[in-house]
């Protein structure tokens, strides 16, 4: 499970450490260090942003099905319409479909 903080506890970690560093000169080990850090920051956010969309978009299609649903029931109890429920099937006594 991804800890719900990670991106900000690790931008905040990367901009806390930065003054520290001002002036220096970064050999390619510590470039490469950083990079690799922030990349990590990004796959993280990219991870929340496809679970929130995720979520998003279950939820949007969930209530457009509930919305349809609604919009039949109401034409169905509608005087004159043409749209009908199908009669329910009683289910069989032995369990057998």
């Amino acid at each position: 499970m991804m800890k719900l903080y990670a991106v900000s506890d690790g931008l905040t970690a990367l901009r806390n450490r930065l003054p520290n560093m001002a002036g220096a000169v970064l050999d390619r080990t510590s470039i490469g260090f950083l990079i690799e850090e922030v990349e990590e920051l990004r796959d993280q956010a990219l991870r929340y942003e496809f679970e929130i969309s995720r979520h998003r978009w279950n939820d949007l299609a969930r209530r457009e099905m509930l919305e349809h649903e609604d919009r039949v029931l109401e034409a169905a109890h509608r005087p004159g319409s043409n749209v009908t429920l199908f009669p329910t099937r009683p289910a069989p006594m032995n369990g057998a479909a």
